[in-house]
C-alpha cells in the first residue's frame, strides 16, 4: 500500500526542493516522477514520468491544474479533473535550467536560461497559452532574494535549488543584463512590468565579473528587495576556479564593485543571506580561525561583526 505520507516526508527529508502546494494539493517530483497527490489522504491524483526536473512543477492559483515542462520539451498545463493536457509553449532546443511563476495577475512567468542558446523570457496565460511579453536575447538572469523559496539542509547552509514566488505585488523583481545593460522589471497587481534601464553600464570589470558567475542559475546572483544590488558569488583563484569571492554590485551608479568576501577555497560553500527588505546582506566570514556572523549595508557601506552562532531571524531590522 502506498502511504503518501511516508512519501512525502521522505522526499523531504531527502532536501527536494520543488514542491508546489495549493487548494489542499500538493505537486512534487521524486526522483524521476511528477506527482500531484492530496495534502491530507492517500491519493495519487495525478502521475507524470520524467518531467523536466529543470523546471520545478507549479499548481495554478486555484489549485485545479498541474504546470510542468513534460519530457517532450513542451509546457503543459494539465486538469487534474482528468481533462486533456493543454499545450502552452512548445520549448525549442533543450531547454532548462529555468524557472517559472504566477504573477499577482494570474499570469505565467516562464524564464528559460539555457546554457546552449538564447536565454528568454516569456509570460502568458495559463488557461489559453496566449503569450502577453517576450524578451529574447538575455545575457544574465538575476531575482530579488526575498522572491525564493529554498530548501537547504540546515540553517546557514548555502544556497540550493529555489522557486520563485511572485503572489505579492512588488515581492518579485527580475534584472536582466543584455549587451551593455540591466534592465529591471516588477512583479505587480497588473503583471510584470519594465521599470526601465538601470543606471550602471556595463563595463569591462564587470564583465570579467559575470562571465566568471559560479553556476548559471537563480541562485548565484541575487538582488536586494529593491532591486538597487546585486550580490554574485564568483570563481576566483589560480588555478581558475580554485575560490570563490562574494561581490556586491551598485546597478544605480558606476561605482566600483565591493569585494564582500574573497578567497574562499572551493569547493567550500559561501553562506550568506540577503535581507528581505533594506539593502543589508549577512554573510559568515572566518576571522583568526573562528567563524563570525558580519552584516554589511550596501547603501551606507557600513558593517556590523557578530559573534559566532545562528542569524536572528530578523537580523536585517
Amino acid at each position: 500500500m502506498f502511504i503518501v505520507s511516508s512519501f512525502i516526508a521522505s522526499c523531504v527529508s531527502a532536501g527536494v526542493s520543488d514542491l508546489s502546494s495549493r487548494s489542499g494539493q500538493i505537486a512534487i517530483i521524486n526522483k524521476d516522477d511528477l506527482y500531484v497527490v492530496s495534502a491530507t489522504g492517500p491519493n495519487i491524483t495525478y502521475y507524470a514520468s520524467r518531467p523536466d526536473k529543470d523546471f520545478t512543477p507549479l499548481l495554478t492559483p486555484d489549485g485545479k491544474s498541474v504546470v510542468y515542462v513534460e519530457q517532450f520539451r513542451r509546457l503543459v498545463r494539465k486538469p487534474l479533473d482528468g481533462g486533456p493536457i493543454k499545450e502552452l509553449l512548445r520549448v525549442a532546443g533543450f531547454p532548462g535550467p529555468g524557472a517559472m511563476t504566477f504573477l499577482p495577475n494570474g499570469e505565467l512567468f516562464f524564464l528559460d536560461t539555457r546554457s546552449n542558446g538564447k536565454r528568454y523570457f516569456v509570460t502568458l496565460n495559463a488557461d489559453t497559452g496566449v503569450i502577453s511579453q517576450q524578451v529574447e536575447d538575455i545575457d544574465q538572469v538575476f531575482v530579488t532574494a526575498n522572491a525564493l523559496k529554498l530548501k537547504t539542509s540546515a540553517p546557514g547552509a548555502p544556497l540550493t535549488a529555489a522557486r520563485l514566488v511572485a503572489d505579492t505585488p512588488g515581492q518579485f523583481k527580475v534584472v536582466f543584463q543584455a549587451k551593455q545593460y540591466y534592465y529591471l522589471y516588477s512583479a505587480e497587481a497588473d503583471g510584470l512590468v519594465f521599470n526601465g534601464a538601470l543606471p550602471r553600464v556595463l563595463g569591462q570589470q564587470d564583465q570579467i565579473l559575470l562571465a566568471n558567475r559560479v553556476e548559471d542559475d537563480v541562485t548565484s546572483g541575487l538582488l536586494t528587495a529593491d532591486g538597487n544590488y546585486l550580490i554574485l558569488r564568483e570563481k576566483a583563484g589560480i588555478p581558475a576556479g580554485s575560490a570563490q569571492s562574494l561581490v556586491a554590485i551598485d546597478l544605480t551608479s558606476d561605482a566600483a564593485p565591493v569585494v564582500l568576501l574573497k578567497d574562499i577555497p572551493a569547493p567550500q560553500p559561501i553562506h550568506y543571506a540577503v535581507a528581505p527588505a533594506g539593502d543589508r546582506v549577512a554573510f559568515e566570514e572566518v576571522v583568526n580561525g573562528q567563524p563570525q556572523i558580519r552584516i554589511y549595508d550596501l547603501s551606507t557601506s557600513q558593517s556590523t561583526t557578530l559573534g559566532p552562532g545562528a542569524i536572528e531571524p530578523e537580523w536585517w531590522k
